[in-house]
């Protein structure tokens, strides 16, 4: 994807070193169907929706959930609040009648209709007045006093809105079904068109720089705003993914799976992660579906960067140790060096001291699984990495504690 050398990112990254840091955990709620939304508002206040207006909020973070009826059968497909007790939903009947934005004062206890005009399939707020929700027809509401009154945006497409993404009040993208992203820099007054192949989701940082998920399993990268990506290619082509997310610079994840549009379900689940700012992407394993015909369609990180995603058959994940790390460090200390970081075949590991002697040491993928392990029985030990992929390790003295970064070329 980035053409950018690894080592550009790496002096930022900040990553997990123990092996269960890539754990998912999976629940269900009590949805007949698919969960189509995600928002986690806090560590621990968590809401999702979906099919037939379900609606459900955990205050466990995502161990256990609470129906909450919001007074409509209307699908759910996008939710957003602004915090513990005011919130949103933007829903679609999936027929020829309008859906609805309802709004919630209290948590989700009261619903009240704040615009039923059309058929509403994504939502953004960049701002607590300022929102847009894209619509099955083809064009944008907008609201700037935090939902009491919104006005028509239009958008040069008569196709399915089903992502809207604003980095700022004035600044965002939409994409539509017939694979288009839409930019404006002025509200909604004026649109760039750009064509995609099967663009489907985007994520941007500023008004430059962002990605965007599509059809084919493949994730991009843009540097231009949106008028060119350039592409990593996933393991499985033939992936529908649904969305893309960023905890923060470095740390992102893109979801997919299960197209049955053809009748032919695709029964490989997609979660695909990135802890380098989008220079690698790694498939990752470490859920409890993988295998299984289901799919996963929104994503949302906590204000801590605990990682939620809305999937299939009402399955909910979480991930709370995907990002972070205290203790990481890109140098050799008294104690211990290491040489030569980035490194090629063989890593060389030098004890200052007998102090050292005994203790455990593993070497994890940015995935945080353990791909090395050993004791240190000299001062001096070589650690063959000719068989490790080329990406970015961390070197973890057990013992201690602690933890070093090494790129591996």
């Amino acid at each position: 994807m980035k053409k950018k050398p690894l080592l550009l990112y790496a002096t930022a990254l900040m990553l997990t070193a123990t092996t269960s840091d890539a754990q998912w955990l999976s629940s269900k709620t009590t949805s007949v169907y698919h969960h189509y939304a995600v928002d986690a508002v806090t560590e621990n206040i968590i809401y999702a929706g979906g099919y037939g207006g379900s609606f459900f909020k955990s205050t466990d973070a995502g161990s256990t959930w609470t129906s909450v009826g919001i007074g409509s059968s209307d699908w759910i497909y996008s939710i957003h609040f602004e915090n513990e007790q005011t919130g949103w939903v933007a829903t679609s009947p999936g027929s020829n009648t309008p859906g609805d934005i309802l709004k919630t004062t209290d948590g989700g206890k009261t619903w009240t209709s704040v615009h039923d005009k059309y058929q509403y399939s994504s939502m953004h707020w960049p701002s607590a007045k300022v929102g847009y929700a894209g619509t099955r027809e083809g064009n944008i509401v907008k609201t700037i006093n935090g939902g009491k009154n919104w006005t028509l945006v239009n958008v040069p497409t008569s196709s399915n809105l089903h992502k809207v993404f604003f980095v700022d009040e004035s600044y965002g993208f939409a994409v539509d079904t017939d694979y288009k992203l839409y930019r404006t820099s002025d509200g909604g007054a004026s649109w760039d068109v750009f064509a995609h192949k099967g663009i489907s989701a985007v994520y941007f940082h500023d008004k430059s720089n962002g990605f965007c998920v599509n059809d084919y399993g493949e994730v991009g990268h843009s540097t231009d705003g949106g008028v060119t990506f350039t592409y990593w290619t996933s393991p499985y082509p033939e992936y529908k993914l649904h969305d893309i997310a960023f905890s923060d610079a470095q740390n992102g994840v893109a979801i997919g799976g299960l197209d049955c549009n053809t009748l032919n379900c695709v029964p490989k689940p997609a979660i695909f992660v990135t802890h380098d700012g989008g220079t690698t992407w790694a498939d990752d394993t470490n859920h409890p579906h993988v295998g299984q015909e289901i799919g996963f369609y929104d994503i949302d990180f906590s204000p801590k960067g605990a990682a939620f995603i809305a999937g299939s058959d009402h399955i909910m994940l979480r991930n709370s140790k995907l990002t972070g790390i205290s203790s990481l460090s890109d140098n050799n200390d008294d104690n211990l060096s290491f040489y030569p970081n980035p490194v090629s075949s063989s890593l060389n590991i030098v004890a200052q001291n007998n102090t050292v002697i005994g203790q455990e040491f593993i070497l994890t993928n940015c995935l945080g699984k353990t791909v090395k392990s050993w004791t240190m029985d000299n001062t001096t030990i070589e650690i063959d990495m000719k068989d490790l992929a080329a990406g970015i390790y961390i070197l973890v003295n057990k013992s201690e504690g602690v933890s070093y970064k090494i790129l591996k070329d």
